[in-house]
Formats: C-alpha cells, structure tokens, sequence
C-alpha cells in the first residue's frame, strides 16, 4: 500500500465493525471498543492517551525522557525522570524543560500552555474553571506545523471522549473530522472529509463526498448507512 496521506489516509475496521486504526502520514490514531484511545505524531514527537488523558512531549535530544503532562486537581503537572513542576492559576511565567520552552496564558476561558517542537506550534488549552468537576480539564489540544493542523477537543460536561478530532490542510482545502456522539462522547458516530473555511465574515463548512462512516450508539459501523471503501485490519 502507498504512503497514506491526509487525502488517501489508512482507515481500517475490525471484525467486529469497530474503527481500529488512522494513519495520514502525519498522525497515527489508535481506536479500542468504539471509542478513541491513543494518537501519536509521525515523528513521535508528541502523543496523547485517553484512558489515562496524559501527554507526553519528546524532544530529539530527550527520547527516553519525555515530558509528561497530567492534570492533577485544580492544576497541570509536567514530569520529566528528573524534574516536576506543578502549574495552578497564579501562575503566569513560562518555564524550560527537557530543552523545551512552554509559555503560559491565562485566557477569558481556559489557561493555555504553547510550545513549540520539531516545526510545530502546539497549545495546549485547559478548563480551569472547574465547572462542574471542580478539577481542571483538557478543553482543546491544537498542533499547528505549515497550513496542516490538528485539533483535538474534549466536552468538560461529558467525561467521555473527545467531542471532536479534525484533520485540515489549508493548502489542499481538505480534511477529515471524527465526531463522537453528541450525547456522552463515549462511542464514535460519524468519520466523514470536511474542510472548514474561516474569514473574517464566516466560517463555512464544505462537506466533501469522498467516503462517509456511521457507527451506531456502541460505535459499530452502520455499513448501510455509510459509503466509500469499508477497509478492514489483517
């Protein structure tokens, strides 16, 4: 098979009808039981895992040792095998670790960590109101390399999975979104190419007819009701 990319990208479904695997090239997603699990950078740079909703940042020169973040409470914690340090809402500095530069924001709502790591422009946005957890929550992850993008959005009032994953290259006007059920995010419901338009007057949404795939409320996929080529793991 060629080289997937983010217009011919590897989608692969178990036998039992559940989304398994992504991979554009760029990103590689993993899928467990109708639901997001894992993704991963090409370049391993960075990696998100959502049963435990860590992420870990690995700089060339420090690949055994990445940087890990968690939230922890009503804060953000960065580990390295050496070092740690825990970010609350008083604090504004940035900070180095691992050869890595992080700045912080506070936001009108959510307090954003930005980056920047082997070409790409990355934040990190967290839920710092608390409402209704009272912990902190990931709201978005957003990783910027070029006219590609990747964002990476979860719901703080569904402890399920992410609400949104979107794939986008401004340079091909394309891209694919996965969306999770609306309801509790838990399990996948629609993976479809879309490309989003932002101007200064609108944002438009063109829907592209390249294949479409409808999972049912346990996230099966709905062969009917989808279209395109249904590819399935070996």
């Amino acid at each position: 098979m060629a080289q997937p990319t983010l217009k011919t990208p590897l989608i692969c479904h178990n036998k039992q009808d559940e989304l398994q695997y992504y991979d554009d090239g760029s990103f590689k997603m993993h899928f467990e039981q109708g639901r997001f699990a894992r993704f991963i950078s090409q370049d391993s740079s960075i990696s998100f895992n959502a049963n435990g909703r860590w992420l870990a940042i690995r700089n060339s020169n420090h690949l055994n040792d990445p940087v890990q973040v968690r939230l922890s409470g009503m804060s953000v914690i960065f580990t390295t095998a050496t070092d740690s340090i825990q970010i609350d809402s008083t604090r504004s500095t940035g900070f180095t670790m691992n050869g890595i530069s992080f700045s912080l924001y506070k936001q009108p709502v959510n307090y954003r960590v930005q980056f920047e790591l082997n070409g790409k422009t990355i934040y990190l946005d967290i839920d710092d109101i608390g409402y209704p957890t009272k912990k902190w929550g990931w709201d978005m992850i957003k990783i910027f390399q070029d006219s590609s993008s990747f964002l990476f959005g979860y719901n703080p009032f569904y402890d399920g999975g992410p609400s949104m994953i979107s794939r986008q290259d401004e340079s091909l006007r394309y891209g694919i979104s996965i969306a999770h059920s609306f309801k509790t995010n838990k399990y996948l419901w629609r993976v479809y190419p879309v490309f989003y338009e932002h101007t200064e007057k609108s944002n438009t949404a063109y829907i592209l007819n390249d294949f479409e795939y409808v999972y049912n409320r346990r996230g099966k996929l709905r062969p009917k009701k989808s279209s395109g080529t249904i590819r399935y793991c070996e």
